[in-house]
């Protein structure tokens, strides 16, 4: 594998995918710093390993998800074990913009590693996922609709989040607290200080979604 020491991750790549990797080394870094800055977290000293995968078989063991594996996952963040993966995009059906917006989904985790003790995996998905989705600018308002939109805090539960579009819903709630409330509140409700409930209030979810739809 080749090799790329940047300011805040070590890439790791195959030659086949030398040019999409210096897409991610750019994204990358530069995601990196816009959160870290906007959000006021401080930058870890040490560097994050990136790997972009060549193939399925490889990110299943890179990103150690033998037993949880899903074949629309395509990127993947540890904050423990300093390492991000994502698949080339020669090996899945993503396009390079949206492998390179997967990789601006994965930094936003890594980023706010720092803000909570816990992994992005045991917080819950409406408020991890939803501010990554929405900072990686992964929303898709044409897809939204108010009839048929989920409640906002039953996406903390993990079922009901994967049954109800929860990423998308979820980009536009928490995108809509961001712009709201200000990206001091998200890191409290997000490192748990303060509960996400003081800021829902009846009609959120309709104004969440009109904030993105009537732009």
């Amino acid at each position: 594998m080749k090799q790329y020491e940047g300011s805040h991750f070590l890439f790791k790549y195959e030659s086949q995918d030398s040019e999409f990797a210096q897409s991610v080394i750019n994204t990358a870094e530069t995601m990196y710093d816009r959160v870290s800055r906007d959000f006021d977290i401080e930058p870890d000293t040490q560097l994050f390993t990136l790997i972009i995968c060549p193939d399925t078989e490889s990110f299943i063991i890179d990103a150690e998800k033998n037993e949880s594996y899903q074949s629309w996952m395509v990127g993947n963040a540890n904050y423990e074990k300093r390492k991000l993966c994502v698949l080339s995009p020669s090996a899945s059906d993503r396009s390079i913009d949206e492998m390179l917006a997967v990789v601006r989904h994965e930094v936003v985790h890594i980023v706010f590693g720092k803000v909570s003790d816990k992994s992005p995996d045991d917080i819950s998905p409406l408020i991890s996922e939803g501010g990554a989705i929405y900072l990686a600018e992964q929303v898709y308002p044409n897809l939204l609709d108010k009839s048929t939109r989920p409640d906002a805090l039953k996406l903390s539960d993990e079922d009901y989040f994967y049954e109800n579009e929860g990423y998308n819903y979820s980009g536009v709630y928490m995108g809509y607290l961001i712009r709201k409330y200000g990206k001091e509140v998200y890191k409290k409700v997000y490192s748990e200080s303060e509960p996400l409930e003081k800021y829902i209030y009846n009609g959120f979810e309709n104004d969440a979604i009109d904030s993105f739809v009537m732009k």
